[in-house]
């Protein structure tokens, strides 16, 4: 079988830099600073796969900065994304059309109470294979094969050993959907904490110094003649993954930068006109937007535009990348990324 964690390795990159932070998911965030600062050791490679930290993570140019520290860095990917735009090896990936996947949780993901598969409706086209394929062909050549030496049905085969009604429901219906509340497999047991029952006071958290009730922590105040940038989600494009894709392009070309009528009008910025924002992380030049949908001191753009990558030829030129401006802030728990406190500038160009 894969060789799996039972526990996570007290000598990765990022141990101890975050109080609690999730071992199977770790912190993009602090990976990035111990590469960047070579401690407690130096990284030499990277790979990603289906992610695209370039856009996605918090102040791009401290990205730029661990990328350049690296020897080598690979992607796979479906699309010329920035993050594959620097990289060293780009490796095209199938689309989710062209793929064969794993059982996968849509609904109550921890409690198995919805799970689907993916078979190819079309061969993959050109040259891509399955992030699979390569990460089983790079185990041979590093004479770790045996780890493994086995198919994504004999995966999937395990995946369903202890739970035949799923396996039941996705061979005669093609999925498994249980409707109403979603116990799913943990139906009748007790939560996994020490009293055994829902615990408002989590001794867990005291232990590790951290509150053991929830304590509200007011926001920073916004400085005199700042905006707050937050980040969100429109319907039109997935993260950063789809801004390139042809139909979708077609509903937004360009993102753009909402900002309330009450400071626009104050500071003589019209819908349309191109202003300059800056924070201590970046600077960019975007359109406004002026727009009653966010509020006078919180300003806002949509992620996955403003790319330096030459390969989304829709979007390359067009508007302005949110991860520019993003200070890389973390959550002291989790150590994920903190994106709701950065302070912005706006003036007319």
């Amino acid at each position: 079988e894969a060789p799996f964690y039972e526990d996570n390795p007290d000598d990765r990159v990022d141990a101890g830099r975050a109080q609690m932070m999730f071992d199977e998911e770790g912190s993009f965030k602090h990976t990035r600073d111990a590469v960047i600062e070579g401690k407690p050791y130096p990284v030499k490679g990277w790979m990603t796969y289906k992610t695209n930290p370039m856009q996605t993570g918090a102040n791009r140019n401290k990205t730029i900065e661990m990328i350049n520290t690296l020897d080598f860095m690979m992607t796979v990917d479906i699309a010329m994304s920035d993050t594959a735009w620097m990289a060293d090896l780009v490796l095209p990936a199938p689309s989710y059309l062209e793929r064969q996947d794993p059982l996968s949780a849509f609904l109550a993901a921890s409690t198995c109470s919805g799970v689907i598969t993916r078979d190819p409706v079309v061969p993959a086209m050109f040259e891509s294979k399955p992030v699979f394929w390569i990460v089983k062909e790079l185990a041979k050549r590093l004479d770790l094969g045996e780890f493994f030496d086995f198919t994504v049905d004999d995966f999937r085969k395990a995946q369903l050993k202890k739970i035949p009604q799923v396996a039941k429901a996705l061979k005669e219906d093609g999925v498994y959907n249980i409707t109403g509340p979603s116990f799913g497999i943990h139906k009748g047991k007790p939560f996994k904490t020490r009293s055994k029952k829902i615990e408002l006071y989590n001794t867990r958290y005291k232990d590790k110094g951290i509150d053991p009730m929830p304590v509200y922590k007011q926001p920073k105040t916004i400085p005199e003649n700042h905006f707050r940038i937050v980040v969100g989600r429109n319907a039109y494009v997935t993260q950063s993954a789809s801004t390139n894709n042809s139909l979708l392009w077609e509903l937004e070309k360009e993102n753009t930068l909402w900002i309330h009528p009450k400071p626009a009008i104050a500071m003589g910025i019209k819908n349309g006109e191109t202003v300059f924002v800056k924070s201590p992380a970046g600077k960019v030049t975007i359109k406004a937007r002026v727009t009653k949908e966010t509020r006078p001191d919180t300003v806002y753009m949509d992620t996955g535009f403003g790319v330096l990558s030459k390969g989304l030829t829709n979007i390359f030129g067009k508007g302005a990348c949110i991860a520019e401006l993003l200070e890389d802030k973390a959550d002291k728990i989790s150590g994920n990324m903190a994106m709701h406190e950065t302070f912005v500038t706006v003036t007319k160009t």
